[in-house]
């Protein structure tokens, strides 16, 4: 499809819209031509409120998902529809929606058949393709623009309309569509809407519009890159990480990018990713095996460098400053070219400019041992940063001083304490120097001048290696020019960025590569660079733009990160010094003087309630087992695919704080409550209304304490009672396999409503469809001690089955109700402190914290489901079989004596559940829509699943304070 580029060689070739309509558009009102075409059964019912009012509506049109319409035939309808009809809108020639033209009704139809003859092609096999060249031919642009502009309606009213159209095209391509619908169709048409939306943004930038219209950022890329797809398993034979891919979806949110990026070739060595996982990639990692290299295959030069140690650690322990490096060559007769490499280190000083090298220690230039390095590697970095000096000019002065160079592997010392003083100065080298260069293997693969502006930016900062590590963040924020190395030359994201604006000017297909490589710029220069346009300081959308900026990146000493946060986030010296003396103790705890430093920075000393609600792992530190121990996904800790980015996020946005929210490709409407609609550009850097608004509650914040963080907010004491009296809790052990547990039944015997009681865990990973055994091994790994799939750190031990945590007597749920939407609750699952007091309104509670779980109110068929299954336990608890299981208890009497009891109590079970689901139609129909069809032989079991034994919950209200641990 023309209407999308594609890299200089793409790995897959370039694909063709089939024309597949079979009647031509009919000018009329664009949004109303289902309900004209008495078609409206294809228009989503959560969508039809776009349609005109007056337009018919009967009981049939709600058959769609149970009747689809044909393939053939859905194709055909849509691409008439949303992909003529909305040029012919865009062109002014549709009737408006009060019913007036723009042109001429006769003029709008010559027009329109017009449309067929340029915007499809046949090939020479006489196969008929769509084809949007027309549109990008020169004054495409301002010829539309000018239709804009010429409405009878008025331009505010005219961009709304237009907006509406686009939402709604945009919404129908992700809900009303087939699965098996022809996706080059399908994207063809999102490709149009795409290039009609950046039209207006361009505009809109440039000043053309006024102000006041309605922003057109729309997430037509949306399932593009599916999970899972053909797609993704090509990107992943090509040589992609699956994490990489996973930050496309988020980062690069245009369908253009996501289209250009998925055919551009991974030509650079690029590890093996068979253990990463979507939240990070362990490709760059480093482990005892580790070696520098030299900079050509076959060198066996000296390593040098290690001879100036004592030098570099007397500048650092006797100065304020630190050491930057000379590169000489020097004549040396017994060498085998006559000349002899020869490094001096001196005190930086602000006369004698210097480069500051940012690099990735997998391409070979680091070494955890000592502080030295191949000559070969060493020259080759010293003629790079010659070559910088006479590309800026700087160099033209035979006697200015030549450019020196810092480099971490030869001047951050090995040992603790220079290392310690080193990486407390790092900002300060970083920051001072003249220029930062980048090295990154794959980057330097490439020639600049070989290379369009767009694959050039995107091999930077989507593809490489630089982009995906730690350190590197830091490095790249604080450089006041960033310099990229190629293999010709090096250059300035921000020159590569111009070319691509000038050319976007032009081509409006390469202006959403460049907002999208735009946006990811900012998110890299804006931490202290104010033009970027970062939120203010001391602002929590800082933290939301720091949980952004670190999910996908990568680190191989986990301890690493509270340096690095400390430093973007802009501590004073005396915390970051505090910070790292912490952290070279335990990275726990430097973590816990991140999280305390941030109180007093943006909060006054308060942190943000919603941090409770996260099923990341947490600090191993009393008072501090609440925080999140990482804000990177691959250290974060939570199993894959149960914390995405955007989850991440929310727990530092005040004002609806603890929303649990999912990408497009995962969400799911019962459990997510993110919309198609926020994954556009708008909340790609900040979840969208997180400055909306500035008001907070006390239920928002919390108070770190010594024991805990001290919070005021509802919940639930949750009490396990017996059926009857006098039977345990577990009457019935061994009647059957326990499986891993989906959700249990709790009574709120205040309101008389059944709530479901779920694990976060297996709720979210059972709606990414993942395979039980997947996981089993992760709570296997788990138990033994053992990594995630992105290898970083271990995972921690899994929780105990819910019903174990319930049955403790000390289990209670805390919950914001700012989050809950559409009756699910996102809550914290914790047990009190030995000694509290469980009881609702007993004072402060100090508690433990145990999982996150989610609370739905139960709908009337679980519900059912929940009232059934208890009467037919307590007939079970009650008969004679089940005294005669408990008399002979687990462990006493003969195997043979406890079998049968156990399979009287099972035949029991079977008996009443037969007989009940023959009887009660009510309860059958429950059963066929909450549990599956055909089911009947095997209900039998949800009754010692479910009803064991009572669970209720006792309501503690807003004002209960709670001190969690």
């Amino acid at each position: 499809m023309d209407l999308l580029v594609v890299p200089s060689s793409p790995t897959l070739p370039v694909r063709k819209a089939p024309y597949v309509c079979t009647e031509h558009w009919d000018g009329g009102k664009y949004l109303d031509y289902a309900a004209r075409k008495g078609r409206m059964s294809t228009v989503s019912p959560s969508l039809r409120g776009f349609v005109t009012a007056g337009a018919t509506q009967t009981d049939a049109e709600y058959l769609e998902p149970i009747h689809p319409t044909p393939q053939a035939q859905q194709q055909s309808f849509f691409q008439t529809w949303f992909f003529f009809g909305l040029l012919a809108e865009f062109l002014g020639l549709n009737e408006a929606d009060d019913g007036t033209r723009q042109i001429d009704e006769e003029l709008a139809k010559e027009e329109i058949e017009s449309l067929y003859q340029d915007f499809v092609v046949v090939d020479e096999d006489g196969r008929r393709f769509i084809s949007g060249g027309k549109l990008l031919e020169p004054g495409m642009g301002s010829h539309l623009m000018d239709r804009f502009k010429q409405t009878r309606q008025g331009v505010a009213h005219r961009a709304k309309y237009l907006h509406d159209c686009l939402q709604f095209t945009c919404a129908m391509l992700h809900t009303g569509i087939h699965t098996d619908f022809d996706r080059d169709v399908l994207y063809s048409i999102a490709a149009l809407g795409e290039l009609f939306c950046t039209s207006f943004v361009t505009a809109a930038n440039f000043g053309l519009l006024p102000n006041g219209l309605p922003h057109f950022s729309l997430p037509w890329s949306q399932n593009y890159l599916k999970p899972r797809g053909e797609l993704e398993k090509h990107m992943l034979e090509n040589g992609w990480c699956k994490s990489e891919i996973e930050k496309l979806r988020w980062v690069y949110q245009g369908l253009g990018t996501q289209h250009f990026l998925s055919r551009m070739r991974k030509e650079e060595p690029h590890g093996d990713h068979t253990g990463c996982s979507a939240d990070g990639c362990v490709a760059f990692q480093l482990d005892e095996t580790y070696r520098p290299r030299h900079a050509t295959a076959g060198c066996a030069c000296a390593f040098i460098g290690a001879e100036h140690v004592n030098t570099v650690q007397t500048i650092l322990k006797t100065t304020k400053g630190y050491p930057v490096l000379r590169f000489d060559t020097v004549i040396d007769p017994g060498s085998v070219d006559g000349l002899r490499a020869e490094l001096t280190v001196e005190e930086y000083s602000d006369e004698v400019p210097y480069v500051a090298i940012s690099h990735v220690w997998a391409d070979g230039m680091g070494n955890p041992k000592e502080n030295s390095l191949p000559q070969c590697q060493i020259a080759e970095v010293a003629s790079l940063v010659a070559e910088l000096g006479k590309t800026v000019g700087t160099a033209v002065d035979a006697s200015a001083p030549a450019y020196r160079f810092w480099l971490d592997t030869l001047l951050c010392p090995v040992e603790r304490v220079g290392n310690a003083i080193s990486l407390a100065r790092i900002k300060d080298v970083y920051r001072n120097a003249k220029h930062v260069l980048v090295l990154d293997a794959s980057i330097m693969r490439h020639r600049f001048e070989s290379l369009s502006a767009a694959e050039a930016l995107l091999r930077i900062f989507a593809t490489s290696a630089w982009m995906r590590r730690l350190w590197t963040l830091q490095e790249g924020a604080l450089a006041q020019t960033l310099f990229f190395q190629f293999a010709d030359k090096a250059v300035t994201a921000q020159q590569a960025l111009e070319q691509l604006f000038q050319q976007g000017r032009n081509d409006l297909r390469y202006m959403r590569i460049w907002i999208d490589v735009f946006t990811e710029a900012t998110n890299l220069r804006g931490w202290f660079h104010p033009p970027f346009n970062h939120p203010s300081p001391k602002s929590h959308e800082m933290l939301i733009s720091l949980q952004r900026s670190l999910h996908f990146r990568t680190v191989s000493v986990p301890a690493d990160e509270p340096i690095c946060i400390a430093t973007l986030l802009s501590f004073s010296q005396q915390d970051q010094e505090d910070i790292i003396a912490e952290t070279k103790r335990s990275g726990h705890a430097g973590m816990a003087r991140v999280w305390e430093a941030v109180a007093r920075f943006f909060f006054d000393g308060r942190l943000p309630a919603a941090m409770l609600f996260s099923a990341d792992a947490t600090l191993d530190i009393p008072g501090w087992r609440w925080a999140p121990r990482s804000l990177l996904g691959a250290n974060a800790g939570a199993a894959e695919g149960v914390m995405d980015l955007n989850t991440r996020m929310m727990r530092f946005h005040l004002a609806h704080a603890g929303i649990p929210t999912g990408s497009s490709e995962t969400a799911q409407p019962e459990l997510l409550t993110a919309t198609a609609s926020d994954q556009g550009n708008s909340s790609a850097t900040t979840p969208a209304s997180a400055s909306s608004d500035r008001r907070t509650t006390p239920r928002q914040f919390g108070i770190p304490t010594p024991l805990g963080l001290r919070v005021q907010m509802p919940g639930l004491i949750l009490r396990a009672s017996p059926l009857l009296p006098h039977l345990p809790l577990q009457p019935w052990e061994g009647t059957f396999n326990r499986p891993s547990e989906d959700y249990l039944f709790v009574r709120e015997p205040a309101t008389q409503q059944w709530l479901r009681l779920m694990d976060l865990h297996r709720a979210r990973r059972g709606l990414m469809g993942e395979l039980d055994d997947k996981q089993d091994d992760d709570d296997k790994n788990r138990r033994q001690g053992g990594a995630s799939r992105a290898g970083s750190t271990p995972l921690p031990p899994p929780p105990p089955p819910l019903t174990e945590s319930v049955c403790s007597g000390r289990c209670a749920i805390l919950y914001d109700p700012d989050a809950e939407r559409a009756g699910i609750r996102y809550c914290l699952m914790v047990q009190l402190e030995p000694g509290q007091e469980s009881a609702a309104g007993a004072g402060m509670m100090r508690v433990r914290r145990d999982r996150m779980v989610l609370v739905d109110v139960a709908s009337a068929g679980y519900a059912l489901l929940a009232e059934t299954l208890r009467g037919l336990a307590l007939e079970v608890a009650a008969h004679e079989a089940t005294r005669r299981l408990l008399e002979v208890g687990e462990g006493s009497g003969d195997g043979e004596e406890r079998e049968k009891a156990v399979e009287g109590v099972r035949r029991v079970m079977k008996e009443l559940m037969g007989r009940k689901c023959a009887s009660d139609a009510a309860f059958a129909r429950a059963v066929r829509d909450c549990i599956g069809f055909n089911l009947e032989q095997f209900m039998w079991a949800q009754i010692p699943v479910r009803f064991s034994h009572d669970v209720t919950a006792e309501v503690c209200e807003e004002t209960q304070v709670w001190i969690v641990d």
